[in-house]
């Protein structure tokens, strides 16, 4: 008796190892991918500050605050809103590429402006 308990134990033990080894491991290829959240949307930032003309780029805006000033060269800044001392309200896009500027000005796409009287 004893000396068949300890076969099917041996029986068991190369089953079971024997169908380990035949299993292919997971193609990581075909392995389900974690979703990620979408990227936050897109934030708009709103400013006040004076129209300017500045002579490589064009019209600008100038902005102040508090201890620093921050310039943007509106790609769509309408005929209207081009009045040197004209203070606008506008909204842009919060994310600011380093890459694009004229001289030190940020080259921005406004999103909306209105004037603000002086």
């Amino acid at each position: 008796m004893f000396k068949i308990a300890i076969l099917l134990i041996a029986c068991a033990s190369m089953f079971s190892c024997g169908n380990r080894k035949q299993q292919a491991p997971p193609n990581p290829v075909t392995a389900v991918q974690p979703e990620f959240p979408p990227p936050p949307p897109d934030v708009s930032v709103t400013y006040v500050g004076v129209v300017e003309l500045d002579e490589s780029c064009g019209h600008i805006i100038r902005v102040k605050m508090d201890d620093k000033e921050i310039s943007f060269a509106p790609l769509n800044l309408e005929e209207v809103y081009k009045k040197p001392g004209m203070r606008v309200r506008f909204s842009i896009n919060h994310k600011l590429d380093e890459s694009k500027k004229c001289a030190t000005h940020y080259q921005i796409t406004l999103e909306r402006i209105t004037p603000l009287r002086n």
